[in-house]
């Protein structure tokens, strides 16, 4: 079951890739977009995200707890941004938010959130009811309306079926979710006077979601007329519960353009005007989560023990790395990574006698990099915290072997300007201060040294240790809860950009694009996930996306003897 909503989320990207390649006037329509346009978009995505917000107040009102603006608006666009990854981690967020803060215990919440969907479906279904029954739809109205019936039929009986479910099925998020309605049913009395607020609030939102349909399709010439868009609004509002796809990602397009067949359009007019909005929604919400996400993190979430010292101290997982996160030492995948870290070196230091060379492999693990490495230079020193992967690494490498030291990346037991390649690879991340590590780095090479500079960044939504998606991008405090007996989760990632602060003090040739156009140069075909598919990219392409790769590779320089 696992591998089913990342089954689904590929399929819908590929059908969405599909139907973009097979209509390629959609981009040529985008940039004729104004900018009036854009600002009447967002002003109304703003209101939208608005009152989303207000419908999670009115719940948590309800249910006893008041929110301020900052809370229950934050809450709804992080909640928002951290749904479009496969694991949903926005109610979760916000769940342990109020438990943790407002004592809202996590069912309640639960029913709470639940009732609110439910009432927002209901509303969507009853306004589809109405336009079908006033004829805005190219269909019967007896059979429309017998089709709306039918799903709220199946809907209904959706419901009663989960409490016929015997006790001992009702494990893990179904018994959860059995559990979360039972109790929603004993405090629905609490939402008497809310939930004339909740239906007005809820088709406020279907009205603002179908004037941004309106707006985005006269800008790409489809124009509908605003019945139609709300026909697609509804239709896309009351399935938004059952969205098992992150973000509802084509599931929302599908629905658009079955919206715009029921009000007698053409499917591409409800798909294409949906895929504007959701490029400009999505931009406002990773902006203004962003900022939010910060903001109640240092203001609410994070725990004393948090600060920035003892986050320091919790580095000392390094000594047990390899025991924490087992796939990082394969075999198999370190092999790989040592032929592509041996093929940029040897284009690096091709003007130098190679087998002279004094290297050093920072993070060695169990020095497979290290041994690869030596059978073709002088020597290779690997230094590594972790006793455990030392240990074993010195029983593994019997030929080539390498030598392999205990020891800290911030303070070498090497002479200064001594060595003439250093390998930095995924290290900055798990040191208490990358600043010192990039120092410790400068002091120790020689004047025309190189270092591999390979670095995770964490602008990638999925974490390269964890293998879960997003949740680098929670509080500390989230991280952790999540990953449970897993944790704490210590690794501190940066972005593409604060990396490039990181190593201002050097000159740096990005290889990250070569490795990923030419696999076969740099050994890097099995070494780097769907390597094919960016094969086929220009190289323009790829250097737009490049601030978004989950690896970056460097090879770093000193500044007075770079290679401009």
């Amino acid at each position: 079951m696992k591998i089913v909503k990342p089954l689904l989320l590929t399929l819908a990207i590929i059908l969405i890739a599909w139907y973009l390649s097979n209509n390629s006037d959609f981009f040529a329509r985008i940039g004729r977009i104004s900018m009036f346009t854009i600002i009447e978009l967002s002003a109304l995505i703003l209101l939208s995200m608005i009152l989303l917000g207000l419908r999670f107040k009115i719940v948590i009102k309800a249910l006893g707890t008041k929110l301020t603006f900052h809370e229950w608006f934050g809450l709804t666009i992080i909640g928002t941004l951290l749904n479009y990854f496969p694991f949903r981690a926005g109610l979760f967020l916000r769940g342990y938010y109020l438990k943790k803060l407002k004592k809202v215990p996590y069912t309640q919440y639960l029913s709470g959130m639940f009732f609110a969907e439910f009432i927002m479906m209901l509303t969507a279904l009853i306004l589809l009811t109405i336009l079908v029954g006033f004829g805005y739809t190219h269909l019967d109205s007896t059979k429309a309306i017998g089709i709306i019936l039918g799903i709220l039929l199946l809907i209904s009986l959706l419901v009663i079926s989960l409490f016929i479910i015997p006790k001992k099925f009702r494990t893990g998020i179904l018994g959860q979710y059995v559990n979360s309605i039972k109790e929603g049913n004993s405090i629905i009395g609490s939402f008497s006077f809310s939930l004339i607020l909740l239906i007005l609030i809820n088709c406020f939102f279907i009205v603002s979601f179908a004037l941004r349909l309106v707006i985005a399709s006269k800008e790409i010439g489809v124009s509908l007329p605003f019945s139609s868009t709300l026909i697609i609004a509804s239709l896309a509002v009351a399935s938004a519960p059952f969205y098992i796809i992150p973000g509802g990602l084509g599931i929302k397009e599908a629905l658009a353009g079955a919206g715009a067949s029921l009000s007698g359009n053409a499917v591409n007019t409800g798909i294409m005007p949906t895929l504007v909005d959701r490029a400009v929604s999505f931009l406002w919400i990773l902006i203004i989560g962003g900022i939010y996400q910060f903001w109640l993190s240092k203001r609410y979430l994070l725990d004393q023990k948090d600060t920035n010292e003892n986050i320091q101290k919790d580095t000392s997982d390094s000594k047990t790395f390899s025991q924490t996160y087992p796939d990082a030492q394969s075999l198999e995948s370190r092999m790989q990574k040592a032929k592509m870290i041996e093929a940029i070196l040897a284009e690096e230091l091709s003007k130098k006698d190679i087998k002279s060379c004094v290297g050093i492999d920072l993070g060695c693990g169990i020095g497979v990099i290290a041994s690869h490495l030596s059978q073709r230079v002088k020597s290779v020193i690997g230094f590594d915290l972790d006793l455990i992967a030392l240990k074993e690494g010195t029983q593994y490498l019997k030929s080539n072997q390498p030598l392999l030291a205990h020891g800290d990346s911030l303070v070498l037991p090497i002479k200064t300007a001594s060595v003439d390649f250093i390998i930095c690879n995924h290290i900055y991340e798990h040191v208490s201060d990358a600043n010192k590590l990039l120092e410790e780095i400068s002091r120790i090479l020689k004047q025309d040294g190189l270092c591999y500079f390979g670095a995770a960044n964490a602008l990638f939504p999925k974490e390269p240790h964890t293998k879960l998606w997003g949740i680098h991008w929670l509080p500390r405090s989230v991280a952790n809860a999540i990953l449970g007996n897993k944790g704490p989760y210590t690794e501190q990632l940066k972005s593409y950009f604060s990396l490039k602060k990181l190593v201002q003090k050097f000159h740096y040739k990005d290889y990250t694009i070569s490795v990923l156009k030419e696999p076969q140069k740099y050994n890097s075909f099995e070494a780097i996930p769907l390597s094919y598919i960016f094969t086929l990219l220009p190289r323009p392409l790829l250097a737009l996306l490049c601030p978004l790769s989950q690896t970056l590779i460097w090879v770093l320089r000193k500044k007075s003897e770079a290679k401009l």
